[in-house]
């Protein structure tokens, strides 16, 4: 049997958990929290761009510094496909950057301290773990679970063998 890799990405949305996915590659895994999702952006490398490849990339890198140098001084560049590419998809560069920034000065319905959580209603909490089966927990916990005294589907089944109770 031969071994099948996977790599992961895991982000506050789509567009950086695909993007994340390609930065462990191979059977990696890439964690980029909403705080740190602007600077990832930031950071990623103008081959990132459709039509560019790495060698172009670190080329422009070295030239211009950075990514918005590089789209501000495309305009200027002599005609080629690198340079339509680079215009073309300057504005989706960008509104990748937007989508990722973090909106801190939002309005709150309520004061922030009014949100927080002030514990845990015992009956939706018991419900909860009962519901997915933390039997363990629940008895942690000091709460009954109701499907303690159910019997088990698996309880009439001749041919199941139960290995844990």
């Amino acid at each position: 049997m031969s071994a099948r890799t996977a790599s992961a990405g895991v982000s506050y949305n789509k567009f950086i958990a695909k993007l994340a996915s390609d930065q462990n590659k191979p059977d990696g895994l890439c964690v980029i929290p909403p705080a740190k999702g602007e600077a990832f952006v930031a950071t990623l490398p103008v081959s990132r761009f459709h039509g560019i490849g790495p060698k172009t990339a670190s080329k422009l890198i070295q030239e211009y510094g950075d990514v918005e140098a590089v789209l501000a001084a495309a305009p200027e560049m002599k005609p080629s496909k690198m340079r339509d590419n680079l215009i073309e998809h300057a504005d989706k560069a960008r509104l990748s950057r937007q989508l990722v920034e973090l909106i801190c000065d939002s309005p709150l319905p309520e004061p922030l301290e009014e949100l927080a959580m002030k514990g845990i209603p015992e009956e939706p909490l018991r419900e909860f773990l009962d519901f997915h089966g933390f039997r363990s927990l629940l008895a942690r916990l000091g709460v009954q679970s109701q499907a303690a005294s159910a019997p088990t589907p698996w309880a009439s089944s001749s041919s199941i063998t139960p290995i844990c109770a």
